[in-house]
């Protein structure tokens, strides 16, 4: 069974390898990376996107920011969860929260298997911290569904040891997480936009699909 979720897509990165304001508007085949992403999540009970963009929002998405910005993506994660809870929404609210990185263009593709793995592993009572996408022996920590309660407790412990949650790796707070490994050595629906090496990479893709 697919379990509910909510979901945060984080779009507040610099984009410097690109030399642009906003990553999250980059268009693949002739869509803003962000539109892409907000249509892998339509499944989600709420979104929050963290970061800035050109792009109008579609009704009841959420857009929260670190403050101040560009604090990195474990303080954008914190960020996210914070507006979560600002919004409020019923009192059984979904535990399971996808965490996407807004410079993936294939994250529909993601979706669906991270959510049937979490669902899989809750009914079999043996569900650890969340799933993540898994290639060439790199855990994809930012294409993912997280235990809501596991992703707080991990930010506590960033907080509690260094202070801040800003400017902190994302290696450092999933410290201490125990994740199901899904392997995304076929599907590469992981692939993210870094740079326009990339950029052209993923629109040939996609143009032969």
């Amino acid at each position: 069974m697919t379990p509910r979720c909510d979901a945060l897509i984080l779009a507040g990165g610099r984009a410097e390898r690109l030399g642009v304001a906003s990553k999250a508007d980059v268009t693949v085949d002739g869509v803003s990376l962000l539109t892409r992403v907000l249509g892998a999540v339509t499944c989600a009970e709420r979104v929050v996107v963290v970061g800035r963009t050109a792009d109008v929002l579609p009704p009841g998405v959420i857009l929260t920011c670190e403050d101040p910005p560009f604090g990195g993506p474990v303080a954008g994660i914190e960020a996210g969860l914070e507006a979560l809870e600002r919004a409020g929404g019923p009192h059984d609210a979904p535990d399971c929260v996808l965490l996407l990185a807004v410079d993936i263009p294939g994250a529909a593709g993601a979706v669906e298997p991270l959510l049937a793995e979490y669902g899989a592993a809750s009914s079999s009572g043996t569900i650890p911290d969340g799933v993540c996408l898994f290639r060439d022996d790199h855990p994809q920590w930012l294409c993912a569904a997280y235990r809501k309660e596991s992703l707080t407790a991990a930010l506590g412990r960033v907080r509690a040891d260094r202070g801040t949650t800003r400017n902190q790796s994302v290696r450092r707070l999933m410290d201490g997480v125990t994740l199901v490994h899904l392997d995304d050595g076929d599907t590469r629906a992981s692939d993210d936009v870094d740079t326009w090496q990339d950029h052209a990479r993923i629109e040939a893709l996609i143009a032969r699909q």
